[in-house]
């Protein structure tokens, strides 16, 4: 059944439909408004790979504020304000990821990271798991996906997990 994705009754019952637990309510969600969202965040960060990740954290956010059961007036303008946080915060952690890149010189081969005592240091105070996905990242070149399905995770867990790793990383220079 088509919806008018413009009706703001049909969004403030999606999320409560969210907030209930819907089995297919966040998917509902997605298939209305997921052409508005992928086109917002395009426009952003201009990278398919980036895209879907805007894409999961946006999910993340609508599902998260639906436990608020708040009704909007203005739905499409909160979607719209979401989106674009969360491209923007994207780009950040990828501005952090390219700072770190630099800074610690890491060139894709093992040995490299191997004798890259820099790399090394800067890598230590974090835990094994954010560990792990650094290493798996920056020294076997593996993406998020591979990288999840190597350590039985979510892409979106490896993908938070490494950007808040390099956040750590950052501000622990």
């Amino acid at each position: 059944m088509q919806h008018n994705t413009n009706d703001k009754k049909y969004f403030n019952k999606l999320i409560l439909k969210i907030a209930d637990k819907g089995k297919y309510a966040l998917e509902e969600f997605h298939i209305a408004y997921g052409r508005m969202i992928k086109v917002v965040a395009k426009l952003i960060v201009h990278s398919k790979d980036l895209v879907d990740e805007v894409i999961n954290d946006v999910l993340v956010k609508v599902w998260l504020f639906s436990a608020k059961r708040q009704y909007l007036d203005k739905p499409l303008g909160w979607l719209y304000t979401v989106i674009s946080n969360c491209a923007k915060d994207k780009l950040k952690e990828c501005e952090i990821y390219s700072e770190l890149h630099e800074n610690i010189a890491v060139s894709k081969s093992v040995e490299s990271i191997e004798d890259n005592d820099e790399f090394i240091r800067r890598i230590e105070f974090l835990n094994e798991e954010e560990q792990k996905i650094l290493i798996l990242k920056f020294a076997n070149g593996l993406t998020f996906k591979e990288i999840a399905n190597e350590l039985d995770l979510s892409t979106s867990t490896v993908s938070s997990t490494y950007y808040r790793s390099l956040e750590k990383i950052k501000n622990n220079l």
